[in-house]
């Protein structure tokens, strides 16, 4: 990251508008956030893949989730964050589960594989 912004501060030298705050705002949140982006971008892709196999429109899926038309292209988009929720209500939709939960035994289980580790 400080490589990318010390170029990016070469190509921006004297300029100090709002234009380059909002890019570096961008950077800086995308790079804080990057392991949700990342898992958000592989559902919407995956949303997108079977509402094209579907032969749905975002006004479709509006429609079958009771969104307004403009929330659903903002999700399509990635420019906003999916509640569980909205998740789980495309779950239903498609028959497809987008998240994995652990059940408790699952969960202790990898916990003492973790340990196991740092016990060593």
């Amino acid at each position: 990251m400080n490589e990318l912004r010390k170029k990016l501060d070469e190509l921006t030298a004297g300029d100090d508008g709002e234009e380059s705050r909002i890019f570096f705002a961008r950077v800086a949140f995308e790079e804080a956030n990057k392991d949700w982006l990342v898992k958000s971008g592989d559902i919407i892709m995956t949303v997108i893949h079977v509402m094209s196999r579907l032969k749905l429109t975002p006004a479709d899926m509006a429609r079958q989730m009771d969104l307004p038309e403009e929330e659903m292209y903002k999700i399509l988009r990635g420019d906003q964050n999916m509640t569980l929720q909205t998740i789980v209500r495309l779950e239903a939709i498609f028959g497809i589960d987008f998240i994995k939960t652990v059940k408790v035994p699952a969960a202790n289980k990898a916990l003492d594989e973790v340990l196991l580790q740092y016990s060593r």
